[in-house]
């Protein structure tokens, strides 16, 4: 996917967000850059579907010009979904194209967080399994000590047998052979 517009986080009310400058996305519709104040008064600070600090943030930039005077101008951060928004209401060639970037970068952002949360949460399902096995493994130890000092002579198939059966009770594995724990002395 070529990147058309640079999409970057921040954060606009209280969520961390993607989002594009209006400017750039103004550019990138093909639209006259001495168009771009009314353009944006009309589509975003004017329309009443918009709200400040939620579906979009106002910055400023200061500029110094060649003859050393400093400007002020504006630009405006926009949600994703508000972008694809003011896309569809430009009417451009290049809407159509910028709207498609919009929905595929977002659907990759969705698909890394999923992937991502997914192997976080299994890493944590693995880190908070560790101290319970930890204590298992100490405790069939213990056994086998145990039965071995008591002269067992299945003492050294414990291990494999106990593992089986709390996996079986864990329903971690099916198993349909018949280890049971009944059998042992």
């Amino acid at each position: 996917m070529n990147e058309i517009i640079q999409i970057v986080p921040q954060k606009i009310g209280d969520q961390e967000q993607n989002v594009v400058s209006a400017r750039e996305l103004h550019k990138a519709l093909g639209l006259a850059q001495s168009q771009f104040t009314r353009w944006i008064e009309s589509n975003l600070l004017e329309n009443i579907f918009f709200a400040q600090n939620s579906d979009f943030i106002t910055i400023r930039h200061d500029v110094e010009s060649i003859k050393g005077i400093i400007k002020e101008y504006k630009d405006y951060l926009l949600t994703i979904e508000t972008a694809k928004h003011l896309t569809m209401l430009s009417r451009t060639k290049k809407a159509h194209e910028i709207r498609e970037y919009f929905i595929q970068a977002e659907e990759k952002y969705r698909e890394l967080l999923k992937s991502s949360s997914q192997s976080d949460c299994q890493q944590d399902v693995r880190n908070d399994g560790k101290s319970p096995r930890k204590a298992l493994t100490s405790s069939i130890d213990q056994l086998i000590k145990h039965a071995f000092a008591n002269g067992s002579k299945n003492a050294n198939n414990y291990f494999r047998l106990i593992t089986l059966e709390t996996y079986r009770g864990l329903a971690f594995i099916n198993t349909n052979k018949d280890f049971s724990l009944a059998t042992l002395d």
